[in-house]
């Protein structure tokens, strides 16, 4: 049933036209990989507002990942596994909400807004340790997630308004490819930097 409802929604979204040359489209397509990265890379590198904002989007990722990997057994330490469910379930509800209030607001947000919420997840992050009361477990992890999730749009927002049609796709790979390889890294590194 879900499938049919976001199906349907794309018969009602506008896609610009395209003004892409087909022979320069084939040209890309045979270039390879690395011409295609290279190229995303070097457009992020020209802009440097825009290789800034790629250096706090990897940071969230990276301290959202490590928040993830050490939340566990610190709950699990003190707590049950029902209990680290209902936690979890708290900072679900926090990106279910902000994604509800970004769905009806409208725009989600420009740097300004990207910018105070990774400094609220930020702080919500650096005194999530202060007290195990599951309240305030409970809560920090809420907005820790509605405050990742908002920062998260406005990031998306900013990327897709600032970015040319031409590399978009090139800049996204980027981006997703990069903030894809941090987990693991932060998975791995984790457990180092709590130490």
């Amino acid at each position: 049933f879900t499938f049919l409802i976001a199906v349907t929604t794309l018969f009602f979204a506008r896609f610009p036209a395209s003004h892409a040359n087909n022979n320069a489209t084939d040209a890309t397509r045979s270039a390879g990989f690395w011409h295609e990265f290279t190229a995303g890379w070097r457009y992020l590198v020209e802009r440097p507002g825009l290789c800034g904002l790629f250096v706090v989007v990897l940071t969230a990722s990276f301290a959202l990942a490590c928040v993830q990997v050490l939340f566990t057994p610190m709950i699990l330490a003190a707590h049950d596994a029902r209990t680290l469910g209902v936690l979890n379930t708290m900072g679900a509800a926090g990106m279910l909400l902000s994604g509800l209030l970004i769905a009806f607001r409208g725009r989600a947000g420009s740097a300004r807004v990207l910018l105070a919420c990774q400094a609220m997840m930020a702080l919500c992050l650096l005194i999530i340790g202060l007290s195990q009361s599951l309240w305030w477990l409970g809560g920090m992890l809420f907005s820790t997630y509605a405050f990742s999730q908002w920062g998260s749009v406005a990031a998306r927002t900013i990327w897709q308004s600032e970015v040319e049609t031409t590399v978009r796709g090139r800049v996204f790979a980027l981006l997703s490819a990069s903030s894809a390889a941090i987990v693991p890294i932060a998975y791995l590194g984790a457990p180092m930097l709590a130490e």
